[in-house]
């Protein structure tokens, strides 16, 4: 039996496991039809008897071999699993971090521009009264110019930095 056990197309990625017979027949030939009558016919089916339980304990090594081989390659599989999880864990946070940092800077910007478009706007409205005060002050005489300040700074206001 042929076992993938890696994640390449390695010949090391695969594992061969032969499983071969363990039947009485194949464990000791002849021991059935031995008999135990005399000293030597007994001494020889001792014989196959050791041979057969050695044959048994290379199997159950073999087995034992195989099935190490197997753990380890589960065993390396997970860590390889986890590795990769870990890694892609990694890079979802990495683009969540840079939509969130993209998102703040948009706000940021959209903030900002807010800002400079009202102190424009106040800045503006500045300029206007003060075209306005100028205006007045052209048509009337030079002694009602200290009046007319006085009327307009407290209904507007004069500083362009303040907000309204």
């Amino acid at each position: 039996m042929n076992f993938k056990v890696g994640t390449a197309t390695a010949a090391s990625d695969n594992v061969a496991i032969l499983l071969e017979s363990a039947t009485t027949t194949d464990l000791a030939t002849g021991l059935e039809a031995s008999s135990v009558s005399s000293l030597d016919q007994a001494n020889a089916a001792a014989g196959m008897t050791d041979t057969a339980i050695d044959r048994v304990a290379d199997l159950r090594a073999g087995i034992g071999a195989n099935q190490n081989r197997l753990e380890f390659a589960f065993g390396n599989l997970t860590t390889v699993r986890e590795n990769t999880e870990h890694a892609r864990s990694t890079l979802l946070d990495l683009d969540v971090a840079q939509g969130m940092s993209q998102f703040i800077l948009d706000i940021s910007v959209r903030a900002l521009s807010t800002i400079m478009l009202a102190k424009t706007h106040d800045t503006q409205r500045a300029l206007l009264l003060l075209f306005d005060i100028a205006s007045r002050v052209l048509k009337s005489d030079q002694g009602s110019t200290l009046n007319l300040l006085k009327q307009n700074s407290p209904a507007h206001n004069l500083n362009p930095l303040s907000s309204t």
